[in-house]
């Protein structure tokens, strides 16, 4: 029991349900060891390599930003569909096994339920004031404006200090993102299993169709009021003989 208890905890956390980000940033150095100031032309390489290190972590956030838009409008296409597929849904519900229709409608609201974890979990990337970026300090160039030694490798102290935690803050938005495709991935297969379940039913209620028949009885009025409704079938319409020769009256003109 508990190895099932932790596999669908474990589950749950690859779609964000009970998922808690770590806070600890891995960070294995203090910024402050740095303290190069001589040679001038070292501290500029160091300076280069960190900034290529901090330019991938610029083009690791785009990416993430754009795939994380595009998930969400992808979510928002299908989940329009999924609900042109409602009013069908509706309609033959009536004619199925009590089975079938509890399974389709199970199927039809876990695709909801993944579809909207999908958009929850996306946007939890938009949430500013969660992701604090680290950028070096504009005040820099006024502290050490006559010290140019000194201004190069304080922004490397800077860069030092900013990558560990805004890859940080990229892993969390990376993992926010797996979590909305693993939702997404689960929302379509239901959604396909869904589309096929009612095409099975369209295609098996087709030819049910019932013929209904409608019997008409034409009487005099003077045995209108006589007629024993007990004694009728189902679907008979009864006309007065009167009106049934006016009709016949109306034809011949």
């Amino acid at each position: 029991m508990m190895r099932l208890y932790e596999i669908f905890r474990d589950w749950g956390k690859d779609i964000g349900i009970g998922y808690v980000h770590d806070p600890k940033i891995n960070d294995t150095y203090s910024s402050t060891e740095y303290q190069e100031k001589d040679d001038l032309d070292k501290i500029k390489e160091h300076r280069d390599f960190l900034l290529r290190l901090e330019d991938q972590e610029e083009k690791r956030l785009e990416s993430i930003e754009n795939k994380t838009s595009t998930l969400i409008a992808q979510t928002a296409i299908v989940f329009s569909i999924l609900g042109l597929f409602l009013p069908f849904i509706i309609d033959k519900m009536s004619s199925i096994h009590l089975i079938i229709k509890f399974l389709i409608t199970f199927c039809l609201l876990s695709c909801c339920f993944f579809y909207i974890l999908t958009i929850i979990n996306a946007i939890k990337n938009y949430s500013i004031n969660d992701f604090k970026y680290v950028r070096p300090s504009a005040n820099n160039v006024l502290i050490f404006k006559e010290k140019q030694a000194d201004f190069v490798s304080e922004e490397v102290r800077d860069l030092l200090f900013a990558i560990p935690r805004n890859r940080h803050i990229n892993n969390e938005k990376g993992t926010n993102l797996l979590h909305s495709y693993n939702s997404f991935k689960y929302a379509n297969i239901l959604s396909g299993i869904l589309i096929l379940a009612c095409c099975i039913v369209l295609f098996t209620n087709s030819d049910k169709g019932e013929k209904s028949e409608i019997n008409i009885k034409i009487v005099s009025s003077d045995s209108f009021f006589s007629i024993k409704t007990n004694e009728l079938k189902m679907d008979t319409l009864i006309i007065g003989s009167h009106y049934y020769d006016w009709k016949r009256q109306n034809r011949s003109k």
